[in-house]
């Protein structure tokens, strides 16, 4: 820019003022990428608008301001409507291409991204200032790329990424990244390619002009139910509205990896994609509960050599192929697609080279398997457990009558159910276990607007959706212990055949003796308990 060319916005009035405080601060900032708001009520669609006419005076000024769907551009007290009130007479308004155009040649483009191939549209476009109203509602994929439309090779013109919005949806989660936990509220961070970035928040309380036209706004947001109170009136990050999985915590449901015994089933679950991510988890059983320890999470690789690398990953240091007894594909993977193969037939034959077999996952039922992952993350019982009772007559004849089945439900009675059924490693070390992309998308996850008992489908839930066809597949029964290694245990323990045959009539003369207690009666058993 020449020395003496001054930009645009310092040239002119501008054709809106902001108030005092947060949104002046927002207004006149040069930070290249700033995100306002927080709360709700703070001014901050008036802000983008204000902002989008500060370069208003040269000519070549073209701005982009973009909602999720265009009937939020449209509906009552939206951008487009505000926008008609502000600049009647001022501007020339084209409904079809929902473009405002000035006297002196400056454009304001009104647009909106529905879907992450909806960023294409703009492609070829070149924007001087890009802004994003409520930018939770959009991808991480959405932001980034559109963002990179933002560019002029014209002096006078300040580049400028802009955007506004209240916590939760679906990008949640990529948005408290980059704008919350990055940096302080004011604080300026320099990114590695040398741009800035900002955030400034901004509460109902700053909007004097909105407390004094509606004074009981403020009282209508502290009667809203949590978690939308503290998230609209105090702009709270740490909580959101329409989660799909309140229940997640952190410390409840993940935990460090762990060495698994080799005999615990396995399971391998696929949610397929090419062009989109793929996620392989690798699901165990053990007598506790399951845990997903493993993760494979990439894009653009063909089904044979993903298939191969699944294969590595589950190839112990050892050489010893891991306990996988069944592979869960996405059922859609079976249909065919023109190709001579279907994707699983690709898979297919890899895996049969180890022996994995391979199955179609029963992905019809979105409802149920987001209430299977509520089931897996309880972690409250559904119950209080009741004490166990002493052995009176009532237990002493059902035992004498039903025997082993008897028995095994009276030893359930008291017993405290495991909680939560499911845990999810921790990234190890040494690489060989974790799920940090499961674990960093599942909080994340919003519900859908129109089907409120599912999840969101455009959003992030390729880690979902592979754990849930591991889920629905899995054997809900606990595994046992192979009676190979029961035996090989006991023989290390007592020496020889003939002692364990002893240990076997102790370990019956146990189990007697505990039934009996306090009943003051022999039981007769029709089959012997057995031993293990």
């Amino acid at each position: 820019m020449p020395a003496t060319a001054k930009p645009a916005l310092e040239t002119a009035k501008p054709l809106w003022e902001p108030q005092e405080g947060p949104q002046k601060e927002f207004f006149y900032s040069r930070v290249y990428e700033l995100m306002y708001g927080g709360a709700a009520g703070g001014g901050k669609s008036d802000g983008l608008l204000g902002v989008a006419l500060r370069q208003v005076p040269h000519p070549q000024h073209r701005c982009l301001i973009l909602r999720r769907t265009l009937k939020e551009l449209k509906k009552a007290e939206g951008l487009i409507d505000k926008a008609h009130r502000l600049l009647h007479g001022v501007a020339r308004w084209n409904g079809e291409d929902n473009t405002y155009t000035f006297p002196t040649g400056a454009r304001i483009d009104f647009g909106y991204c529905d879907s992450d191939k909806d960023v294409y549209q703009f492609q070829g476009s070149g924007y001087n200032l890009i802004e994003f109203d409520e930018l939770t509602r959009f991808t991480e994929f959405q932001y980034l790329t559109i963002s990179g439309y933002c560019r002029s090779v014209h002096p006078g013109l300040i580049k400028m990424i802009r955007s506004a919005t209240n916590p939760g949806n679906i990008g949640h989660a990529w948005v408290k990244k980059r704008f919350i936990d990055a940096m302080a509220p004011y604080e300026i961070v320099r990114s590695k390619n040398g741009l800035t970035r900002q955030f400034i928040p901004a509460k109902v309380r700053d909007n004097k002009i909105l407390m004094e036209r509606d004074p009981d706004y403020i009282k209508r947001l502290e009667a809203l139910p949590e978690p939308w109170r503290t998230a609209l009136l105090d702009g709270d990050w740490n909580i959101f509205m329409g989660q799909a999985f309140p229940e997640w915590s952190w410390d409840t449901h993940t935990c460090d990896a762990f060495e698994l015994e080799s005999w615990f089933p396995r399971l391998l679950c696929i949610d397929w994609g090419y062009t989109s991510k793929a996620c392989a988890l690798s699901l165990v059983k053990t007598p506790e509960r399951s845990y997903f320890y493993r993760e494979f999470y990439t894009s653009g690789m063909r089904p044979k050599d993903f298939a191969e690398r699944l294969i590595d990953t589950h190839t112990e240091p050892s050489g010893r192929l891991e306990n996988i007894q069944r592979v869960v594909l996405d059922r859609e993977c079976f249909a065919q697609r023109g190709s001579p193969q279907t994707i699983a037939e690709q898979m297919d034959e890899v895996f049969q080279r180890v022996g994995w077999q391979l199955e179609e996952s029963d992905s019809r039922d979105r409802i149920g398997r987001k209430m299977l992952w509520h089931e897996y993350l309880r972690s409250t019982p559904l119950r209080p457990v009741k004490p166990r009772p002493p052995v009176d007559d009532y237990w002493a004849e059902r035992f004498r009558l039903e025997g082993p089945s008897a028995v095994h439900e009276y030893e359930a009675l008291g017993v405290e159910e495991v909680l939560p059924r499911l845990k999810i490693f921790r990234p190890s070390q040494n690489g060989r276990f974790g799920c940090p992309h499961l674990i960093r998308t599942l909080p994340s996850l919003v519900l859908d607007e129109k089907k409120v008992e599912d999840v969101d489908t455009h959003q992030e839930d390729h880690p979902y959706d592979a754990g849930g066809y591991g889920l629905k597949a899995m054997d809900y029964r606990a595994p046992k212990k192979p009676m190979e290694i029961l035996l090989r245990e006991r023989m290390a323990q007592v020496g020889d055949r003939s002692t364990i045959h002893l240990s076997r009539a102790a370990a019956e003369d146990s189990i007697r003796k505990q039934l009996t207690e306090g009943s003051g009666k022999r039981i007769f058993y029709r089959e012997r308990p057995r031993p293990f």
